[in-house]
Parts: C-alpha cells; structure tokens; sequence
C-alpha cells in the first residue's frame, strides 16, 4: 500500500502478488465449498465453509485500498508503463476497466467501510439456501402409477417430464409449490432483502439503476438487456403456437405449467449412465480430437458426482479452478433431461479447461455473459447426435419436444425471468412496497405479458418466484443464458453447415471464444467469433428455429396418425 505510483515494477508486482494470495483462496474455498455441496447437513464442513468465507472477506478488506489507489496514478503514465513493460499487459484490460468505472469507485475509506459488509451480501443465498435444501420437508405424495413417494427435487422434474397423466403432474407441482407458499413471507423477506441490497449497492456506488450496476462490469449497453425483452415479448407467437400445439395432442382442456415438459408419446426410453458418456464424448466430434479427448478425459478422470443424495445440493454445476480439473456436479435419474444436463456442465468444464491452458490467471476467469456458450453449444451438439442416429417417429418426436423444450427453457422462459426480476428491482428503485402479495401479482403479469391465454393461471403459479434460485443467487444472470444460448445456436451452425476449410475455420473461431477467456469484454470476443449480440437479428434467428422445430414436429406426428 502506497507504493504502486513507484514504478511499473511495483504495480506489477503488486497485481501478481494479489493473484497468488487470490489462488489460494480459490483453492480452499472451492475443496470446502464443493464439500458441503454433497451435504448441506454436515455441519463440521459447513463451519469450514464459513470460515473460508470469512478469511476471503479479511483479504477483500486487506486490499480495499488498490482501486482507488490505482486509479491516482496519472493516465500517462501508466499508458507508458504498460508500453514499455510487457508483462504488465496481462493487467491492461483490468486498468482500463478500473479507470472506465472510476465514478464508481470511491475513495480508500469508503471502499474498505463496504468492504466490511462483503460477507453480508451473501447472507440472502445462504438463507435462501438453508430454507430450500438443508431444512427441506419433501412432500409425500400418491402417485397414480408409482404408489406414495416422497417427492425429492429430482423426482418432481423426473415426474414432469415423463409423466403422461395430467393429475399426477398437478399434484406433484401444487405439493411442490405448497411447500413454498407455507413460507411465502419467508421467501419474500428473503427476495426483497435481496433486491434492497442491489439496490443500496448501486446507489453507493453512484448507478442510477440496479441494471446499469449489474450491467457495467462487463461493459454491456442497457439496450442489450431491454431489447431482448422486447424483441422476445413481443415475438412470443411461435412458443404460443407450440403450447397450443402440445395441448391438442395431449388431449388437455387446458394447458398449465406443469404441462409445459409433459411426454407427446408412449416412448419410454431411460439412459443408461455409461451409455450417454459415450453419446456426449461421440457428439462432440464436430469440435475436433484434441476437443474430444479433453472430454473423455473429464468422464474417465472423474469429475463428475453423478447421482442425487439426502443432502445434497440439488441441480447442476461445473466449478473451475485455475491448475485444476474442473469439478461438475449433477443429480443423473436416466431422463433425457439430466442427460443433457450432463452434457450442459462438461460443456462449461472444457470452457474452463481451454481458458486455463490459454490464459493466464488473470484473464483466464470468462463473464458469465459467455459463460453459457459453451454449455449450450454441447447440448445442441448431442441433439443432432442423438437426431442422426434414429428415424424413429417416435423417437425423433421425443428428441424434437427435447429440443423445443430445451430451447424453451434456456431462452424464453430466461427472458421471462429476466423481466420479473428486472421489473421487482424497479419496485424497489421507485419505492414501492416488496410484499408476497405484490411479488405474486407480478408473476403472473409477467406470465400473461409472455404467453397470453395458452398457458392457465393457477393459484399457486404466482408463487413460482420463490424457486427459482438465480433470483437470489445471481440477480441479472438469467437474460445471459439467453444471450448465449443465441450466440452458440449462430456458431454451431455455422460450424454443421459448412465444410473444408470454411467449417475448420468455423470451429476455429468457436474454440477461440473458449481460450480467450475473459481476455476482452464478452461482447468483443462474441463480435471476434462472429456474433452481434446488439442485433435484434440474433434473437429473430430463435425465434424462426423455434417455429420450424414447431413445424418439424407437426411433421413428425403426422406419420404416427
């Protein structure tokens, strides 16, 4: 402290030694972290977790001094040094970053008295998850073909997605939901403690909105977020049209939420573990050997906790750690979703992986604005796999509706989050009341705004905010699973509809994208891989696969009559 305007050499040294101390903490924090994941019940690990926590705030607040420390040294001067000290350049994207957001950044003081309040930002996801994992009462229902079962998270989407008596699917959610409407008022003090904390920080730090907070680290205009909503909003007409499709089909008076994954056919198909790692290990063939082999390297290596457990933390990840394999997590129960759930995480981890090996510590972390590119780019790649191996009806209409469902879940219904979330952060900047109630109404609006009159409004789908765990754990994270479900549909294609050297050098643009880490802002690197995520043309691109899957599966159906 106090010595970075020295000379090239100090800052440097500085940035390098901050980076040591910081692969440290990302080391121990993850092994704990990843640990109490497999069971929320243990408290020995939990406490360790929360002392990893703690020792990471101390560091936060040991170097609360830097930014504006930095941000005193004369612009000149530092344009010198980063020309005439090469290693510096690792850190030039971060200078430039640090002095494009200098009113945000306050002085040494107030920075190190927020700094004190870092561990309690994350109070709410830890409440949050407490409330939804470690003390969870699984409802116990009667299934009309399963006989009583206690409805884990895993089961619930199993039964959804696979269930083909419309009963058992609104039993299974209005328990599910009852569960979370008992503590509605719990979840909307959680939720508001949320959105005011968003809120203070974007005030304290001189943001007009929480938006433009969230918004602003990786350089994304506003007009990147509020057109997307819009474009989707109001081109929902080719998701409505599958709802009303999927209605008819399945025979049903009225379509309602929990129809939304229900099976169109009798094809009842179960995958094995074994047999879907060779699926995503052959579907990725398209991306090269050198590609393929880091993804056989991840299954036979390991990486992955496989099967859901009492305890464990419910869902997917892949958590990566600079000189380490990546770690994924997932709850397999042999549906097709998990499947590609399976296939969504190696995804993220071979992300992970080709940064590591490309970047170093520095710019090697990637926006989550990127994130989902890679993620999302593996699932489509198994689809066309799984496609190309059957001419089945039956089974082409059961990897179809995947298809439609998949793509109805990673970007419209993101977009539709997107704009809850948005919209109860507005409550908060304009002062108005954030109750259960209020959180209740404003769901189902958002609900009718995106799908009309083809989907029912159930009592209880108002609830739905409380179980969606991004709004809690990653307040305008969701709209990025959108985007980049956007960017990696544009660069797959481009990379299945090519050949020779056109379709080499797609797939060199796409793998570039995944080494350049986060080496640049994500919309730069989107531009570079070829991919305008400011154009409304890149989410019109969805909306027109979504009417031919539509049409596809009209198709398919028909030979089954």
């Amino acid at each position: 402290q106090g010595s970075l305007s020295g000379s090239a050499d100090n800052l440097l040294n500085a940035f390098r030694m901050r980076d040591r101390i910081d692969r440290l903490f990302d080391s121990v924090s993850t092994y704990v972290g990843l640990k109490y994941t497999t069971d929320q019940r243990n408290n020995q690990i939990g406490a360790r977790y929360q002392r990893a926590r703690v020792l990471r705030k101390k560091n936060r607040i040991s170097r609360s001094w830097f930014s504006p420390e930095l941000l005193r040294i004369n612009r000149d001067i530092l344009q010198s040094w980063l020309a005439g000290k090469p290693a510096l350049n690792v850190y030039r994207l971060e200078i430039e970053m640090e002095i494009r957001r200098q009113k945000h950044t306050l002085d040494a003081a107030r920075e190190q008295l927020l700094s004190y309040f870092s561990s309690f930002q994350g109070s709410p996801v830890r409440i949050y998850n407490a409330l939804t994992t470690a003390d969870k009462k699984h409802p116990i229902v009667e299934i009309a073909d399963s006989g009583i079962v206690t409805l884990t998270d895993g089961r619930y989407m199993n039964l959804l997605s696979t269930s083909r008596n419309q009963a058992d699917r609104a039993l299974a959610f209005d328990s599910m939901m009852t569960t979370h409407s008992n503590k509605e008022n719990t979840f909307a003090a959680i939720y508001n403690s949320v959105l005011q904390r968003d809120w203070a920080t974007a005030q304290a730090r001189n943001y007009a909105t929480t938006l433009e907070s969230y918004l602003d680290h990786d350089n994304i205009p506003t007009d990147v977020f509020t057109n997307l909503i819009k474009t989707v909003k109001e081109n929902s007409g080719a998701i409505r049209r599958y709802f009303t499709l999927k209605k008819k089909m399945l025979g049903l008076e009225e379509f309602h939420m929990y129809d939304r994954y229900a099976p169109l056919t009798d094809f009842d198909a179960t995958y094995e573990y074994d047999d879907i790692v060779d699926w995503i290990i052959e579907s990725v063939e398209p991306l090269g050997p050198k590609y393929q082999s880091k993804v056989r390297e991840g299954f036979e290596n390991h990486w992955i906790d496989v099967y859901e457990n009492e305890g464990k933390n419910s869902g997917g990840f892949c958590s990566g750690v600079y000189g380490v394999h990546p770690y994924i997590l997932v709850n397999y129960n042999e549906t097709i979703g998990e499947m590609f759930t399976v296939a969504h995480e190696m995804g993220h981890a071979l992300h992970s992986v080709l940064a590591n090996e490309s970047q170093p510590y520095a710019t090697a972390g990637y926006s989550i604005f990127v994130a989902e590119v890679a993620s999302t780019g593996a699932e489509n790649l198994l689809l066309r796999y799984l496609l190309s191996k059957t001419q089945d009806p039956k089974e082409r209409i059961h990897l179809l509706q995947k298809t439609i469902d998949g793509l109805y879940g990673t970007f419209y219904r993101q977009v539709l989050f997107a704009d809850f979330e948005w919209r109860a952060h507005k409550m908060v900047e304009s002062g108005e009341p954030v109750t259960a109630k209020s959180l209740n109404e404003l769901y189902l609006q958002v609900i009718d705004d995106f799908y009309g009159d083809t989907m029912a409004k159930d009592s209880l789908l108002g609830y739905y905010w409380t179980s969606v765990p991004h709004f809690y754990f990653g307040p305008y994270y969701v709209y990025k699973y959108a985007t980049s479900y956007a960017a990696s549909t544009h660069l797959i294609n481009r990379i299945m509809s090519s050949d020779g050297a056109e379709k080499q050098k797609a797939v060199d643009r796409y793998l570039g994208l995944l080494k350049a880490g986060g080496s640049d802002y994500p919309m730069n690197l989107l531009k570079n891989s070829g991919v305008d995520m400011s154009d409304p043309e890149t989410y019109l691109a969805i909306i027109r696969l979504t009417d031919e899957l539509v049409s596809q599966l009209e198709s398919e159906m028909a030979k089954l009559e």
